[in-house]
């Protein structure tokens, strides 16, 4: 199948890239919350259906955020392939962001992606 794949869930936040490894996650602007390391965000279940594109907040000390294995998060996607990608927004600090394009092309639909 390909399309647009969309986000199904955040399965894992990086380990060691955040000083007190909490991150803020939304979704076009309406917040879902903060979460942990060790913590999942389920985006269906928190929003009815899978997210074109999230925004992850409050990443510091800052990381490159050009630097796409700067934040390697484990992400879910609704579909095995794609061939247009999904865009994660990594908001480092606050005065910075970057848009990373990620896209699944594991045969499998949990695939894990570093974006």
């Amino acid at each position: 199948m390909t399309g647009v794949s969309q986000f199904t869930k955040i399965l894992s936040f990086p380990v060691g890239v955040d000083s007190d490894d909490q991150f803020t996650v939304s979704v076009g602007g309406q917040g879902l919350g903060t979460f942990h390391v060790g913590q999942s965000v389920d985006f269906v279940a928190l929003t009815g259906g899978p997210v074109p594109a999230f925004e992850v907040k409050d990443i510091g000390p800052l990381v490159d955020a050009a630097d796409s294995l700067a934040f390697p998060i484990q992400l879910e996607f609704d579909q095995p392939t794609a061939d247009r990608p999904a865009q994660v927004t990594l908001r480092v600090g606050r005065s910075c962001s970057a848009r990373i394009a990620t896209s699944c092309c594991n045969p499998a639909p949990a695939c894990r992606s570093a974006c």
